[in-house]
C-alpha cells in the first residue's frame, strides 16, 4: 500500500508539474501574442525645452518615454513627466520622427494626452494602429497586467506585473487610480 501511495503521489506531482508548465507556456504565448499585436501602436515620446541663459538659447537634453495610440486619429497617452514644460515634442514611430502637440496633462495621475497628424505617420488612406481600452472595473488587487514600452530607451519589450493596490501612496507621492475605477 505504501508503494501504491508513493506512486500515486509521484503521479500527482508529475501531473501538477505538467499543468504548471502548460499554464506557463500558455501565459508565455499570451504575452508574446499581445506584444506582437500591440507593438505597432507603441511609440517613443520625446520632449525638449529651449533654455535662455544670458540671452543665449540652449536646448535641454530630451526627456524620453513611452506612449501609445488610443485611437486612429493620432491621439496618444504618455507620462506627464515626459512632456512637462515641453518646448518641442515629437515621437519616433517606426523609422519616422513626427511632431507631437501636448493637448493636456494631469500631474496627479501622471498622464498626458498628445496628438500627431496620422497622415504623417501612416500616410493617407491607411489606418493608424491603436490599443483598445479595457474595463478598469474588472481590475482587482492581484490582477495580472502587461506593459509594453521602451525600457531605458532600449527596443520595445513587454513586462508582466500585478496590480498591487489602488489609491496608494509612495513616500510623499500619491498614486491616484480612483478616477479610472
Amino acid at each position: 500500500q505504501r508503494v501504491a501511495a508513493f506512486v500515486a503521489c509521484l503521479s500527482m506531482l508529475a501531473t501538477r508539474r505538467l499543468e504548471a508548465a502548460s499554464d506557463l507556456e500558455m501565459m508565455d504565448l499570451a504575452v508574446s501574442s499581445l506584444y506582437q499585436e500591440s507593438k505597432d501602436a507603441i511609440v517613443r515620446v520625446y520632449s525638449q525645452r529651449t533654455l535662455l541663459i544670458g540671452g543665449l538659447a540652449f536646448r535641454s537634453q530630451p526627456w524620453v518615454g513611452t506612449g501609445f495610440f488610443i485611437d486612429g486619429r493620432g491621439h496618444l497617452l504618455t507620462a506627464a513627466t515626459v512632456v512637462r514644460d515641453p518646448g518641442n515634442c515629437w515621437i519616433d514611430w517606426g523609422d519616422q520622427r513626427v511632431a507631437a502637440r501636448v493637448l493636456g496633462s494631469d500631474p496627479d495621475t501622471n498622464l498626458a494626452l498628445l496628438q500627431v497628424d496620422p497622415e504623417k505617420c501612416v500616410g493617407a488612406g491607411r489606418r493608424m494602429p491603436f490599443l483598445l481600452q479595457g474595463d478598469s472595473d474588472e481590475l482587482k488587487v492581484g490582477s495580472m497586467v502587461i506593459a509594453v514600452g521602451f525600457p531605458r530607451d532600449l527596443p520595445s519589450a513587454p513586462s508582466v506585473g500585478f496590480v498591487a493596490g489602488f489609491d496608494v501612496k509612495g513616500g510623499s507621492r500619491p498614486f491616484i487610480t480612483s478616477h479610472f475605477r
